[in-house]
């Protein structure tokens, strides 16, 4: 019996044994080893993929990896592979990003396992969750001390040099490439560097160069989008280069790679686009009419019938066009490309009516036809981007209608049309020459002047006096190099030269303006705001004189606020100075003695709030200031706007907490402009407050790393 019972028990014991082994073998086969299958599967799928998107099938094995590595953190809580289980759930979260999750994650690991073999590389990873979550101050100076690290070193210096690249700051961001080339030969980023560096180079039409870094990006080094990207920039530049047959054959060779099948479209688009710089407009037709018809539904599909469509636009086939560009719309439900021929085919529609109405003009007298040419012109320029119509119409106004109020504006369309889209340079100097000789007294002829003074010419150089010209002289000696008499000298001209002109109220203000603020003669400028009041009665002139005068109090426009100078924005000088530019306007929010002004310390006066500025103070931030805590402050300023809109002083009343910042502030506003009118015409030349906010550039990182 006793023996019986030893068989037993050693049974017993053999299967309690071998279920112990058996659970905690499942630990591992039936749920770790799964989600580690998953993800491994997961990040080829999202490392084979050809473009920038996660792939749907890479997230699925993400979420499968997920729930398998939570089961193991909920039911083997004392398994060995729980630190395992908590980085692969970080790494999860990184690449389907949901990056707070994945910092908890992180978190948790480096808490509870500090001697894991996981913990270094999750405080990595860690690291760039923060960037993507915007907190980039703590991140930065982590991403800055791993980068002296010898495990993370390379990986850290290199998202330095990405950290520039997303924002586009593409100074600092080669700058940061070419360092980590230079300090790590051979290195895992190289030819990820080298791609970057040609977009750069291509973004600032290095186009020699940008084929160069691209020829060094290698296919084994990167992913299959990456690689795609640079060969796709090859053949770019080469078109840039008017290197059309070489752009082609180029074209032609990647689309041979079946590794590409996905991407054969995008390729087809731009060899139809190479055939038709080529003046091969049936090949181009052809390629691009293949992709609409082997790729229906998608946006490739879309952008073939807008290329078809801008192709018949530019023979004048505006029925043909009008069709294709809503067969593009309705290839996807929305985007880019929807967008853009939705907006042609609203303008063709549109330009079809004018042309119906010049039509009948013959038959009305109630048509205007040389607003409505205008209106043509315009909308070929600036909706159909078709420059060579615009021209047409601009020249037939000239030539049939010289005379007409609206003509001076079609002679400036003429110059910029040839300066901003042919960049002749030539023609435009012709077009120019031709305003001001013919359109002296018009708001153009001044275009012109300062187009003449933009290309570097002096205003004595020009083969015409004209109004205009006197008065941008005035102007000039006034602002450029503060010749007070010589400026009096012109506006003076100008006055009692042309007393039709438009510009006489401008130039008899700026004169009572100079001997009220800068000579004293406060005799002379009473008697000059006399002449304005009951000269220009009604006119904006009239009412500065009547507040100069103590005649009338200020007309201040008390409605909301604008919003103004929190952000590095760049003025797109493709808009700026276009023929149909209108001015823009404001408010002069909190002016003197109303709510929101503030008191100036040294004079005890309260100070007006300065209104918006044309465009965004540019605030240059030191990069050496980069870890600095100082987000969200201000800096704020006394400024002082001339009647011209440009700033004659700048002072500081309250720091930010940083000297370099607070000189980078006050360089970006003396380089700002303001629109006189947006100005009450009493506070002309008279000091405002303005803040500009401490936002550091935005940094973000490229997720797929």
């Amino acid at each position: 019996m006793s023996i019986k019972f030893k068989a037993i028990s050693r049974v017993l014991l053999l299967i309690l044994l071998a279920q112990l082994v058996f659970s905690s073998g499942c630990v591992y086969y039936n749920t770790f080893f799964l989600a580690k299958k998953n993800y491994r599967l997961a990040e080829k799928t999202r490392l084979r993929s050809t473009t920038e998107e996660l792939p749907a099938d890479a997230k699925t094995k993400y979420d499968i990896a997920i729930t398998k590595s939570s089961s193991v953190l909920a039911f083997y809580p004392e398994s060995k592979y729980i630190d395992d289980a908590l980085f692969l759930l970080g790494m999860c979260f990184f690449r389907t990003g949901e990056f707070a999750k994945a910092v908890r994650k992180f978190d948790e690991l480096m808490e509870a396992f500090p001697q894991s073999p996981f913990v270094n590389e999750a405080d990595y990873w860690k690291t760039l969750c923060i960037y993507e979550l915007g907190d980039f101050e703590d991140a930065l100076d982590r991403l800055r001390e791993l980068s002296q690290s010898g495990n993370f070193g390379e990986r850290s210096t290199f998202m330095m040099a990405e950290l520039f690249y997303q924002q586009e700051d593409y100074i600092s961001a080669k700058e940061a490439y070419e360092a980590y080339l230079s300090a790590f030969k051979n290195g895992t980023y190289t030819s990820l560097a080298r791609y970057r560096l040609a977009n750069i180079a291509f973004v600032n039409e290095n186009y020699v160069n940008c084929i160069e870094q691209a020829e060094k990006v290698y296919p084994k080094e990167v992913t299959p989008a990456e690689f795609f990207g640079a060969q796709m920039l090859i053949g770019e530049a080469y078109t840039e280069l008017d290197s059309h047959d070489t752009a082609l054959r180029h074209y032609f060779k990647i689309r041979k790679d079946e590794s590409f099948y996905s991407r054969w479209p995008e390729i087809d688009l731009r060899i139809g686009t190479v055939h038709y710089l080529l003046g091969d407009t049936t090949m181009a037709i052809s390629v691009w009419s293949d992709v609409c018809i082997n790729y229906p539904r998608t946006e490739n599909a879309a952008w073939g019938w807008f290329k078809r469509g801008d192709l018949h636009l530019d023979f004048s086939e505006f029925t043909i066009a009008k069709i294709e560009f809503d067969s593009a719309a309705i290839q996807v439900g929305s985007g880019k490309v929807k967008e853009l021929a939705l907006q042609k085919s609203a303008s063709i529609t549109k330009l079809q009516g004018f042309k119906e109405l010049l039509q009948s003009a013959n038959d009305s007298l109630e048509v205007d036809v040389v607003g409505t040419e205008l209106a043509l012109a315009e909308m070929y320029l600036l909706e159909l981007d078709q420059p060579d119509s615009a021209l047409s119409e601009y020249k037939f106004i000239l030539e049939n209608y010289a005379d007409d109020t609206l003509a001076p504006k079609a002679a400036y369309g003429i110059g910029w049309v040839y300066a901003n889209r042919h960049k002749d340079r030539s023609q435009a100097d012709k077009a120019f020459a031709a305003l001001l000789k013919q359109y002296p007294e018009s708001d153009y002829a001044v275009g012109a002047a300062d187009y003449f003074v933009g290309r570097g010419a002096a205003l004595d150089s020009l083969g015409v006096k004209t109004v205009a010209f006197y008065f941008v002289k005035a102007e000039e000696f006034l602002l450029t190099y503060n010749r007070i008499d010589s400026a009096l000298a012109y506006y003076t001209l100008v006055a009692d030269g042309y007393p039709n002109s438009q510009f006489r109220p401008k130039a008899l203000s700026a004169i009572a303006y100079i001997h009220e603020r800068i000579t004293f003669n406060y005799a002379v400028a009473e008697s000059i705001y006399s002449f304005i009041a009951d000269s220009f009665a009604g006119s904006d002139y009239a009412q500065l004189a009547e507040v100069r005068l103590g005649r009338a109090a200020p007309k201040i426009d008390m409605e909301k606020p604008p919003e103004f100078a929190e952000s590095t924005v760049v003025a797109d000088a493709d808009k700026a100075g276009s023929p149909t530019d209108n001015t823009q306007t404001g408010d002069l929010s909190d002016p003197r003695g109303t709510k929101g002004g503030i008191i100036d310390p040294i004079t005890g006066r309260e100070l007006p709030r300065a209104p918006r500025p044309k465009y965004p103070v540019e605030l240059r931030y030191p990069e050496a200031e980069y870890s600095s805590k100082l987000q969200g402050r201000v800096v704020r300023l006394k400024v002082r706007i001339d009647p011209f809109g440009e700033v004659q002083e700048v002072e500081l009343m309250a720091t930010c907490g940083n000297d370099a910042i607070d000189k980078a502030a006050i360089a970006g506003v003396k380089e700002t402009e303001w629109d006189p009118e947006e100005i009450p015409l009493e506070y002309l030349g008279e000091w405002f407050y303005f803040e500009v906010r401490v936002e550091k550039p935005i940094l973000t990182i490229d997720s797929q790393r």
